[in-house]
């Protein structure tokens, strides 16, 4: 029986304590009024018309006056005449070799802004020189100038340079 008043009193105990404490903490709480939202200072603007402008030095207005339209001179009239030219030799034709038309490598599909982007600074402008390329040296010349110049966060894989490639000469065909 003695350990039953005393866990009993234990919890009264307590329940006064707590009791206690939550009453004075409530006293010490100051009911202060809510403090009014602070404003953003307004600012007055004061628009001016130009013509309510004061005039340095309190100068009259001048009023500016047209200037005068210079008359044309009259527009004369010539008459082209065709002159076959003289030649002291017969022109030599040259004969015309075909170049393979140069394509650029934004015309290439599968290659990316940055991946183009990263080409260019590599040297290889044209899809001519991604087909003439080997796959092992155009992706180490690739990681080398985005290791100097950073273009990209993910450099090229060998998979990308061999898609690049096969894409080019499909393209050139």
């Amino acid at each position: 029986m003695y350990l039953n008043m005393n866990g009993y009193l234990v919890i009264g105990v307590f329940t006064i304590i707590l009791a206690v404490t939550l009453y004075w903490l409530q006293g010490r709480q100051t009911k202060k009024e809510a403090p009014e939202p602070k404003r953003a200072p307004t600012k007055t603007i004061e628009v001016v018309k130009a013509r309510d402008w004061p005039l340095q030095d309190d100068e009259p207005e001048k009023e500016l006056e047209p200037e005068p339209i210079a008359e044309k001179p009259e527009e004369t009239i010539v008459e082209e005449t065709e002159v076959e030219p003289v030649f002291e030799e017969e022109p030599q034709v040259e004969e015309s070799v075909s170049e393979p038309e140069v394509m650029d490598i934004a015309q290439l599909s599968g290659v990316g802004p940055k991946y183009r982007s990263l080409l260019r600074e590599a040297g290889i402008t044209t899809i001519n020189q991604v087909t003439d390329s080997e796959p092992e040296a155009l992706l180490k010349l690739l990681h080398d100038t985005n290791e100097a110049s950073g273009i990209t966060k993910r450099p090229p894989t060998m998979k990308n340079v061999e898609s690049w490639i096969e894409a080019a000469k499909a393209q050139l065909l």
